[in-house]
């Protein structure tokens, strides 16, 4: 596996953990904005594809059900 397909274990390396959950974090607030009509479909589809550019996350769904229930 290289870098990128790797498996992290996130509980043990606090600076991925937050990162993670930095991102987690965010893509729900955009999601809330634009369900309240706060973001138009195409500032919310834009401000996702940036956010999801600036941090690259490992993602890991079955982790982040894990640690966010």
């Amino acid at each position: 596996m290289n870098a990128l397909t790797a498996r992290v274990d996130q509980m043990t390396q606090p600076d991925v953990f937050a990162r993670e959950l930095a991102f987690i974090t965010d893509s729900h607030t955009l999601s809330v904005l634009a369900g309240r009509g706060v973001l138009t479909p195409a500032e919310y589809q834009r401000a996702h594809r940036l956010l999801w550019k600036a941090w690259t996350p490992i993602y890991q769904p079955q982790i982040v059900g894990e640690t966010t229930g």
